[in-house]
């Protein structure tokens, strides 16, 4: 059975609406999906650590990685690697470069699939190519491995 977790930067109310309404669709198909709005608002857990946590494990059952590729969310990537000159910042904002590192990994090991839902932007992260990436930067939906459907190239449950 498929298990998706979306990843994706916390940019505006505008776009965590979007993504929100994005995991909302895939769920109305059937499909089980982990976004983490999901536990950062649940009162059970008591601290960011636990949270972290427990997300972690969500991603480590995770048949499917679909991170909501953009400008921001690729930047993030970058500075991840050189670190955040502010300390904070690296905290709240480094779960994205934490997520995709274990990802990317695990799919190397052939543990999880990338699927990516490519936002806005001109150039993808590696390894994401057209074969592996439902585009919806403009009007049109294209969708890599398949016809558009609205799931990321996820045609079935």
């Amino acid at each position: 059975m498929r298990y998706l977790f979306i990843s994706y930067r916390w940019e505006s109310d505008e776009h965590i609406a979007w993504v929100g309404a994005f995991a909302a669709g895939l769920r109305s198909r059937g499909y089980p999906v982990v976004l983490d709005r999901l536990f950062m608002e649940d009162a059970t857990l008591p601290g960011s650590f636990e949270q972290l946590l427990n997300l972690f494990g969500h991603l480590s059952r995770a048949t499917h990685f679909v991170p909501i590729l953009t400008e921001a969310y690729s930047r993030r990537l970058i500075e991840g690697k050189r670190g955040s000159s502010e300390s904070q910042e690296r905290w709240e904002d480094g779960w994205v470069y934490d997520e995709w590192t274990i990802a990317v990994n695990a799919s190397i090991a052939g543990q999880i699939e990338l699927d990516g839902i490519w936002r806005s932007g001109e150039k993808l992260p590696r390894p994401f190519t057209s074969a592996n990436v439902c585009d919806f930067r403009g009007d049109e939906l294209e969708c890599g491995g398949g016809p558009p459907n609205g799931t990321g190239g996820l045609t079935e449950a």
